[in-house]
């Protein structure tokens, strides 16, 4: 070996005597591992309620921002189809009381017209013969005549009713299954005729199906005339018709919204459908609430119980947590708040926490007659200790200045800055 490959060999063996052996070099074992994950874990989970907002304001949110997606695919489907399509929910609960809050919603559409099988195919429009008198309601001492039907609303009572009957080259043209229900439209030459045939065993009614609510195959109905006004009908005379629907349910799954958040049906509601439907969606029973579009996406209807409402200008619906919804069963000062000045900052604060159009964690999902849709805070700047909330002593009167206050509130600021 010549002096060179000495030097270089001695100066390899330095290095090595240097440097950690392989058998040296050490990681972490697989305990310490676990055990850093588990304290990164434990330090998260307790920073994380710190740096995010309240767990049910998100929620809240969260459910707001599905619904208007809903609303808002509603509306595109009614564009494609041609017809009439919207988003119904139902109150939560399967015996009274119920909840008061609907958890999940749901498209409906209204089906395609029926015409009848052929287009010769014709109605004709009577007064049921075995008694021209028949009226719509269950029979009164002032009302004899009563057909019985108790589904519709009451300016309804009273009305006369109408036999239509259906022909086909002048023999009976019965209506197929599974096609007409209570609360269908027919239009017979301009006439438009609500069907009523609800009054059970009474006089002229038809069964009903109770698993589908569908009529019972047959080749006359029993109905209301809507927009009689002074016209004249010849009897016997013959119509082509053409079936407006309810709608029904599409192949769509259900919108199930954050676990314990909902509709609060006491505090949503529509306005300007009239005295026929009040200022709230809950009816005392399971409610059921149906919103269609137009093709042009406006608010075609509103359908509560499966009666179908006209004209709503603004439909309000507020979403907060179902333990706040009114199942019949609260304390009623408690669930409406009937204040006084006398009521601290403490118990305001508390109160705020049990009733969804008070807190400030709830949220409003507003459609107005256009069909805009549009969200916005619940705003609850308002002191419902103080007058005008407290100059009628009667809590269903705070409530609804309470919540009518809420929804103009939140009106008001969707006007200015929609979102």
């Amino acid at each position: 070996m010549n002096r060179h490959d000495q030097l270089r060999t001695a100066e390899c063996g330095a290095i090595a005597a240097a440097s950690p052996t392989a058998s040296a070099r050490r990681g972490l074992t697989l305990i310490e591992l676990l055990v850093t994950i588990v304290i990164m874990v434990t330090v998260l989970a307790g920073a994380l309620p710190l740096l995010s907002p309240n767990n049910n304001s998100r929620k809240i949110r969260e459910a707001s921002r599905q619904l208007t997606t809903l609303l808002s695919q509603a509306q595109a489907q009614a564009a494609r189809d041609g017809r009439p399509v919207g988003v119904a929910f139902r109150e939560t609960g399967t015996s009274s009381p119920f909840s008061g809050m609907a958890l999940e919603a749901y498209m409906i559409a209204q089906p395609p017209a029926f015409t009848g099988f052929s287009e010769f195919s014709r109605v004709s429009v009577n007064k049921p013969r075995s008694n021209d008198k028949l009226t719509y309601g269950e029979p009164t001492t002032d009302n004899a005549n009563g057909n019985g039907g108790t589904m519709f609303d009451a300016r309804y009572r009273g009305a006369g009713v109408w036999e239509l009957a259906f022909t086909l080259y002048g023999a009976e043209d019965p209506i197929p299954p599974r096609m007409v229900r209570n609360g269908d439209v027919v239009n017979a030459g301009g006439n438009y005729f609500l069907i009523v045939d609800d009054g059970g065993g009474t006089e002229g009614a038809h069964q009903v199906d109770q698993a589908t609510g569908y009529v019972m195959p047959t080749n006359f109905l029993l109905a209301i005339w809507l927009n009689q006004n002074g016209q004249q009908l010849a009897p016997g005379a013959l119509k082509p018709f053409s079936f407006a629907r309810l709608p029904v349910n599409t192949s769509e799954q259900p919108l199930q919204f954050p676990r314990g958040i909902g509709i609060d049906l006491e505090a949503s509601g529509a306005t300007g459908v009239g005295a026929s439907m009040p200022m709230d969606f809950d009816s005392g029973g399971a409610t059921t609430v149906g919103i269609m579009f137009s093709p042009n996406g406006s608010i075609e209807a509103v359908y509560r119980d499966g009666v179908r409402r006209e004209g709503a200008e603004q439909i309000f619906l507020l979403l907060g947590l179902f333990e706040n919804g009114n199942n019949g069963s609260q304390d009623p000062n408690d669930y409406d708040f009937s204040a006084g000045a006398s009521i601290s900052n403490d118990e305001l604060t508390q109160r705020r926490t049990r009733i969804n159009w008070l807190s400030a964690d709830s949220r409003w999902v507003t459609i107005n007659r256009a069909g805009r849709i549009i969200t916005a805070d619940n705003n609850i700047s308002f002191d419902p200790r103080l007058s005008p909330y407290i100059d009628d002593t009667a809590p269903a009167a705070q409530r609804a200045k309470q919540i009518g206050d809420a929804r103009q509130a939140a009106k008001n600021m969707t006007a200015a800055t929609g979102r």
